[in-house]
């Protein structure tokens, strides 16, 4: 298993034989194990929206989201805190993001609830919608205000990165699709979120982080 935590890799799972399996979805656990070794984190990460962020080691924050309230500390040398609030459906009505700490407050507005897509890659997936042959066409078909798109620059690392410079993202963050935009938009990452946002009728949110010639080290864990 390829996964975010590294003790999942090269650990045996054992599964019941299925020959009509063609995912792991498909799959149930063998010798009469409740679940997969893996499920319990999973289904964790499902029961809520996890936020993280950084303050000074030791200070209070509350955030607030909507009609929600949590709080935390900014721990370790790097003050990092994290709220977790409970798990949303998607939803259409914008809502606001606010963080505060001692006399500092952060707010953030215009904040849907729906799936978010990474769009990954290289020179393919860096194309532009504005290069393809029908993109005048698109043009018009583009006031979609519940799609949005992240762009990040060209930020390829070394090491391990916990966030993202503020120097490396386009237009100082999330872009709402509209006919001015879209040009803007990966071609791939605008076909693909906006025929999956009109059949599900949900936000959907594609980040681009692709470049030419980017490495197959940068889009893997470090480990492998």
């Amino acid at each position: 298993i390829q996964a975010r935590d590294p003790s999942w890799v090269g650990r045996v799972m054992f599964a019941r034989f299925d020959a009509q399996a063609s995912w792991l979805d498909d799959l149930e656990p063998a010798f009469d194990a409740d679940c997969f070794f893996f499920e319990p984190s999973i289904e964790a990460m499902f029961q809520g929206n996890w936020l993280p962020g950084w303050a000074d080691a030791g200070d209070k924050v509350s955030v607030t989201f909507g009609d929600e309230k949590a709080e935390a500390t900014a721990k370790g040398d790097a003050g990092r805190w994290e709220a977790t609030f409970p798990a949303r459906q998607a939803s259409t009505r914008p809502v606001s993001l606010v963080v505060s700490t001692g006399d500092e407050k952060l707010a953030l507005d215009n904040i849907l609830i729906g799936d978010v897509w990474v769009a990954n890659g290289q020179s393919n997936m860096a194309f532009g919608l504005e290069k393809t042959t029908n993109s005048d066409f698109e043009r018009t078909q583009a006031n979609l205000p519940l799609l949005r798109h992240f762009r990040i620059k060209t930020n390829e690392q070394a090491t391990l990165q916990i966030d993202i410079p503020a120097e490396a993202v386009i237009n100082e963050g999330w872009e709402v699709s509209t006919p001015e935009t879209a040009l803007g938009f990966s071609a791939i990452g605008y076909y693909f979120g906006s025929r999956v946002q009109r059949a599900l009728q949900i936000p959907i949110g594609v980040i681009s982080n692709a470049r030419g010639g980017a490495s197959i080290e940068s889009l893997v864990p470090a480990h492998k």
